[in-house]
């Protein structure tokens, strides 16, 4: 008997009956856009065909501007009047591939509103009442004419994707773009049949719907995604978006529920952070469901099936959508159909494919946006995902059982290679145990879970409480050494005084009420949140002018909003510790020093490569070729150690 019976079972949308419950949210339009090219990026085909193989029912192309005055920029926009074969061919690739890998095909189709960050020659922005928004343009009032003629570009687009193979399209309802503006009390000031009640307000989405079906037909598939909530001052209320999705149910074949706007994605929800409750729609979702009799999908933070077999039991939604989660492991679906699901690799929700709103990411960063997934390496390594057989069977020792090390295991036994996996410790994980403890961080351990299952399912040979040496190596035809960090301990006076930052997470941890955590990176804002927390008073002593500057851009803005809301942190920034006492801590700041009293000094001063030279030696006796990998190069973050165990492993 299946364990997931809700989950794994067909649900009928419109006149399509769904395999199973577990779709994949929609992220990114297409992005080939090479002057002469009309072929589907190779990545988002692989993108697709990877989430397809790995069982979700629905496979959706990203937010698609059905205008120019709907885009960002007019690089975006494709013609949804020209059906020639060169301009049809990257979507009609795209449907053939998720088609013949399973999936429904279908594209979620937007309009920016006045939202548009830049206007460009013959597409001013424009929205529902006249206003400056957030990028300074100035926008226009949509005429009862310029009303009309969106409404035939999304039906126009559409019929488009129908023709190009696709089996329905998503109306964009949420995240701050126009319908939602319409929706929205914050944007819509309108005193015409647009405005005013949430009749009216609601008119354009019902517009929208009716136009497609009446171009598509009834076998079209109608999503359309809202965001439950907005999550901002002056926003419209639960009732009015159950009220509008009441309005829609009669024109629609699905409600995708998810949250908040575009411009403040961590504030409202429209990207949650691992500071969120996982499935943190759901709630919203559950009423919306209890409103109408078409299905209900939520997205939100969802990446465990058995959550997503409760909520579904319990009449709280009928599909699960899943963004960073199939980035994550794309094979979600599959491995839960296959009682698999300790081996799902969870999100860790560490924003690292997700900087925010392009604009801003753009600016912060330079135009320099982390890529690939943390715990995923075939994102960034698309065209290894088959992770082609090894010619040469080698016996392959890894020494070091971090996430590093039983990446290199997993994929060298994928290989054909056989492997054994050393650890001095009494279980594999490496560093990454010390979140078991910590609710919000839970999922960094999962991850650890996660993988030691892969490796066991794997027939890895795995050796607890064992070190290696050269007569052991003389057995083996290569070495993989991958045995982490440690804490980083500056010759600071009294520095044996102090606590490792991970430290602080363990049950038993003696820790009094204040506090004093050195360093404000990412490892030490973390953890003065967990204590806070637990109620413990925290002062920060960091030498830099900013908080966890080491953490991915959004993770950061996090944690720093939290921080400064937090009555029980004090920061002090561009401090130095001179000396840990017996009392507390003495700093210098702005040329003078001071000693703040502390119960409990921590240290989260940065991690430094564990020693490999003797396990080089050792290696080198014994006449073996030896690969060094993870933060036993230099310390980093997870992904860096991941992305290098797989890389090792298909060069072995």
């Amino acid at each position: 008997m299946k364990k997931y019976t809700m989950l794994l079972s067909p649900i009928k949308v419109g006149s399509k009956t769904l395999k199973n419950r577990v779709a994949s949210a929609p992220r990114g339009g297409v992005w080939n856009e090479e002057p002469g090219n009309d072929h589907t990026d190779p990545e988002q085909i692989a993108d697709a065909v990877a989430k397809c193989r790995g069982g979700v029912c629905i496979y959706e192309i990203g937010e698609t501007a059905v205008s120019p005055s709907g885009g960002r920029g007019a690089n975006e926009f494709y013609d949804f009047s020209d059906f020639s074969e060169g301009h049809m061919l990257r979507y009609t690739e795209y449907a053939e591939a998720i088609h013949a890998n399973g999936a429904l095909a279908m594209v979620e189709l937007c309009h920016m509103g006045a939202a548009k960050p830049e206007s460009e020659e013959g597409a001013p922005a424009f929205g529902p009442s006249e206003c400056v928004n957030e990028s300074g343009e100035k926008v226009t009032a949509m005429t009862e004419e310029d009303i009309r003629k969106t409404v035939e570009a999304f039906a126009d687009a559409a019929y488009f994707m129908q023709k190009a193979g696709f089996d329905g399209v998503n109306i964009h309802c949420g995240h701050g773009w126009l319908i939602h503006q319409f929706l929205s009390p914050r944007y819509n000031k309108r005193t015409d049949d647009f405005g005013g009640s949430i009749e009216n307000r609601s008119r354009l989405g019902v517009m929208i719907a009716d136009a497609i079906r009446a171009k598509c037909g009834k076998d079209f598939v109608i999503e359309a995604r809202v965001s439950g909530r907005e999550n901002m001052p002056g926003a419209y209320t639960d009732e009015d978006i159950v009220a509008f999705c009441e309005i829609m149910e009669s024109h629609i074949d699905l409600i995708h529920v998810s949250a908040g706007v575009y411009q403040k994605p961590m504030e409202t929800l429209q990207n949650s952070t691992l500071y969120d409750a996982h499935g943190c729609n759901v709630e919203m979702a559950e009423k919306i469901k209890k409103a109408v009799s078409i299905p209900v999908a939520v997205v939100g933070g969802i990446n465990d099936p058995d959550d997503a077999e409760a909520w579904i039991q319990a009449g709280k939604c009928d599909i699960v959508v899943l963004c960073r989660q199939l980035q994550a492991d794309p094979a979600f679906e599959k491995k839960a159909q296959e009682g698999k699901e300790a081996q799902i690799r969870k999100c860790l929700r560490c924003m690292r494919c997700y900087p925010g709103p392009f604009e801003e990411a753009m600016e912060e960063l330079g135009g320099e946006f982390p890529e690939g997934c943390s715990v995923n390496p075939y994102l960034l390594h698309f065209d290894l995902s088959d992770a082609p057989e090894a010619e040469n069977k080698k016996n392959i020792l890894v020494v070091g059982g971090g996430v590093g090390g039983m990446q290199t295991a997993i994929t060298a036994r994928k290989r054909g290679h056989r492997v054994t996996l050393v650890e001095k410790s009494d279980r594999l994980g490496g560093n990454l145990n010390f979140a078991k403890d910590d609710k919000d961080k839970y999922d960094l351990y999962a991850l650890a879970q996660s993988m030691e299952a892969e490796v066991r399912a794997a027939d890895v040979r795995v050796l607890l409480k064992t070190e290696a040496d050269a007569k052991m190596m003389e057995d083996y035809d290569a070495v993989v050494i991958a045995i982490g960090s440690s804490p980083l301990l500056p010759p600071i006076p009294g520095i044996d005084r102090t606590m490792a930052g991970m430290d602080a997470y363990k049950p038993n941890a003696v820790i009094g009420k204040k506090v004093v955590m050195l360093g404000g990176g990412l490892v030490g804002a973390e953890t003065a949140v967990h204590l806070s927390r637990a109620g413990h008073e925290v002062t920060i002593v960091e030498m830099q002018d900013a908080l966890a500057p080491d953490a991915y851009r959004l993770h950061k803005h996090k944690l720093r909003q939290i921080i400064e809301a937090d009555d029980h942190i004090t920061v002090r920034l561009g401090a130095k510790c001179l000396e840990i006492t017996e009392t507390g801590v003495k700093i210098e700041e702005g040329g003078r020093e001071e000693v703040i009293a502390a119960d409990t000094v921590i240290a989260a001063l940065g991690m430094k490569a564990n020693p490999t030279e003797a396990l080089e030696e050792a290696a080198k006796a014994a006449g073996k070729p030896c690969f060094l990998i993870g933060d036993c190069k230099r310390a980093r973050k997870i992904f860096d150690a991941i992305d290098e165990g797989f890389l090792c492993a298909m060069e072995l």
